[in-house]
């Protein structure tokens, strides 16, 4: 998953540190100022879930956000300068999403109203087991 978390020497404490939120909003904006209106993202949805890290933070429970085009079943994950496009079963797998069930979806309508209220990429609504 796009957030990485740094293990500080002090206590074992975390740090979370990564543009997830910020990438997944801009990609939804991105699509709806291409084509103009909000209609040309309809099938698109931002998740701000909890999920469980991979590879150098396995096992850490945190926050993340991606795309999900549910017309395809896809996930897009463009955080940390990269584009990552998985079938939704494998991406939610890999993150344990389906199993923690701590995850918020949000529409081109609802994504651009809350950037404008909350003046924040997020995350919004969600509220982890770790905080992070």
């Amino acid at each position: 998953m796009s957030k990485r978390v740094k293990k500080s020497s002090r206590e074992g404490a975390t740090e979370a540190v990564g543009d997830c939120y910020e990438a997944a909003a801009s990609l939804m904006l991105e699509v709806c100022e291409h084509g103009r209106r909000l209609e040309a993202a309809a099938h698109l949805r931002v998740v701000h879930a909890e999920v469980c890290g991979q590879a150098n933070i396995e096992g850490i429970y945190h926050g993340h956000a991606f795309v999900l085009d549910v017309d395809k079943g896809i996930v897009i994950d463009t955080s940390n300068g990269r584009c990552c496009v998985l079938p939704q079963p494998v991406y939610y797998g890999l993150g344990k999403i389906d199993q923690i069930n701590n995850l918020h979806v949000y529409t081109a309508d609802e994504v651009i109203e809350k950037l404008l209220y909350l003046r924040t990429y997020g995350p919004w609504d969600l509220k982890t087991s770790t905080g992070l």
